[in-house]
């Protein structure tokens, strides 16, 4: 297991991968750092299981800061009503990722040792502060990124879950497994369930309507790939992106999803990025060399689309406390 498992699955905690650049063991002890009377203080629930402040107070300051790259860096000196509702769609909704796989555990009937998830968290901090050299750095690397180790450690406890979750899955044979090879290769035949694409983006609406203008008249897509305005570096070999339902936005997907083989997108936005995307069909060769990465891909992928399913049935109920906090005042 690693860090990287909470980014394909809960995105709302990227934060915390950027903090765990490699997993090494250090076995140093370190104690859990005692939250404050505020950071623990309840502010709602979702499905009966109770959100703390130190979670609302990241995913705010996380969503402010990438509406301020979006909108403008002084956007929150007189936010407007439309930001503000924005702000609080986002904040709401994301509050509702990590419980949605709290409750699929309970689902599906997934037996969890929360000694061993405890252990992981610890384990996982313990490398954190390994990599960035001491627990002082640790602690400042929490502030930067509006982080607590308490809720640093809730994640890394969720990301153990999530393991035990998908082999309750596989169990059930409602995701491949690692062995099924032969399985899968068949499932990325089928257009349904499997994409690959070759894609530019942009954060510039303008220059990703000039792009687009650049194919009306004539251009390839492999001519705007290489052109100035493309800021997606990703696709090094030119092999392009090879997903399944449930790796990537939704909306992207969706997009994706309704292509024909071939067929190129309009300009689209998915996130604070303005996409072009074509299909193309997926190369066996290519999936076969790349077996290993792209199962886990998909198995992480499946579990994320029903994490998806379950985020929709759920809803965040602020309490008294919760309701009385601003949220464009939360600093």
């Amino acid at each position: 297991m690693n860090g990287k498992k909470i980014c394909k699955i809960l995105s709302v905690v990227m934060a915390i991968i950027t903090l765990s650049v490699v997993l090494v063991s250090c076995g140093s002890g370190i104690e859990p750092i005692k939250g404050t009377e505020q950071e623990l203080k309840v502010v709602g629930t979702v499905g009966g299981i109770d959100v703390l402040y130190e979670e609302l107070r990241y995913l705010t300051l996380s969503h402010k800061y990438d509406m301020r790259q979006m909108y403008g860096k002084d956007m929150w000196k007189n936010p407007t009503e439309e930001h503000i509702d924005e702000l609080n769609e986002l904040v709401y909704s994301s509050i509702c990722t990590n419980y949605a796989l709290l409750l699929l555990c309970d689902d599906y009937s997934v037996e969890i040792d929360e000694k061993q998830a405890e252990e992981y968290a610890q384990y996982m901090v313990e490398s954190q502060v390994k990599v960035l050299g001491s627990f002082d750095k640790y602690k400042q690397s929490l502030k930067d990124y509006y982080l607590t180790d308490n809720y640093v450690r809730f994640c890394y406890g969720i990301d153990f879950k999530s393991d035990a979750l998908i082999k309750k899955l596989i169990e059930q044979k409602l995701i491949l497994s690692d062995s099924s090879e032969d399985e899968f290769i068949e499932y990325t035949k089928n257009t349904e369930n499997y994409a690959r694409v070759i894609q530019v983006y942009t954060t510039s609406e303008a220059d990703a309507q000039t792009m687009y203008n650049m194919l009306k008249s004539g251009k390839k897509m492999s001519d705007i790939i290489g052109s100035k305005y493309n800021e997606d570096y990703g696709d090094a070999t030119g092999d392009g992106y090879y997903f399944s339902r449930g790796e990537k936005e939704k909306d992207y997907e969706d997009i994706v999803f309704d292509l024909s083989i071939g067929q190129v997108s309009q300009v689209f936005k998915s996130g604070n990025r303005y996409y072009i995307v074509q299909r193309l069909s997926a190369e066996e060769e290519y999936v076969e060399e790349h077996l290993d990465t792209l199962m886990q891909y998909y198995q992480y992928g499946r579990l994320n689309a029903l994490v998806r399913e379950k985020m929709e049935t759920l809803t965040f109920e602020p309490n008294e406390y919760g309701k009385s906090i601003v949220l464009t005042e939360i600093e």
